[in-house]
């Protein structure tokens, strides 16, 4: 099979279109021919040399994190995606090529009205919204301010506290971005109500987190969707 590898760090002329084994499903796993695959701030900077906590990259280094496809295997054992289920999910280092190996806790079913490209895109920015939520406590009632509302992360953090809380979140994003359907918060000091319980700093689309934010009393802070390896 065909697959996207690096023989040495750099920008993206390092990326190679390599032949490889295709891989074979294992007992409680299921293999996936993708249809489409994300690219994310983390995966440039595994390119240009960081790794991931807890791996060790080598030469050749297959790239990609996030994918969506069609089950086209199943390993002894996987129950819940027959051959033919459309998935997504997320697969480390591995999931820009045409096939990919997964545990089964590793995929959810794709829902039909979802077109592929979102699929492909929606495992990391999904995960990481609701990672930054669980780490706030948001709960029924609470204000949310989140920073760079349009973005990947942004847009699934707005929508599922509107989920959670019942209430629109506090959101910042470009002016070019006006497709977010919530109450913004503009200029570098914004208003910060006496409920605020949470912030998302997220940086894209030029908006960058203020530094050194003060949350009143009751205030949290979730600095999850920075880019890896900067502060």
């Amino acid at each position: 099979m065909k697959a996207a590898a690096i023989r040495s760090f750099g920008g993206p002329e390092v990326v190679e279109l390599l032949d490889v084994a295709t891989p074979a499903a294992g007992p409680g796993e299921v293999r996936v021919r993708m249809r489409a695959a994300g690219v994310q701030p983390a995966d440039c900077a595994v390119r240009g040399g960081w790794a991931p906590p807890g791996q060790e990259l080598s030469f050749p280094q297959k790239i990609g994190n996030e994918f969506a496809g069609v089950v086209d295997q199943v390993g002894e054992g996987a129950a819940g995606f027959p051959v033919g289920s459309e998935v997504l999910g997320w697969a480390l280092l591995a999931a820009h090529a045409e096939y990919v190996v997964v545990p089964t806790d590793q995929i959810v079913p794709k829902p039909a009205a979802m077109p592929w490209p979102v699929a492909g895109v929606l495992s990391a920015s999904g995960q990481t919204a609701h990672t930054a939520l669980e780490r706030l406590k948001v709960g029924a009632g609470d204000t949310l301010l989140v920073h760079a509302a349009a973005g990947g992360v942004g847009t699934v953090a707005v929508q599922l506290h509107i989920e959670i809380a019942g209430t629109y979140p506090l959101a910042e994003a470009a002016e070019a971005h006006r497709a977010v359907e919530t109450r913004r918060v503009r200029g570098r000091s914004p208003w910060w109500p006496a409920d605020l319980v949470g912030v998302v700093p997220h940086r894209s689309a030029g908006v960058r987190h203020h530094r050194g934010v003060s949350c009143r009393p009751r205030g949290r802070r979730s600095g999850r969707g920075s880019r890896p390896g900067r502060r």
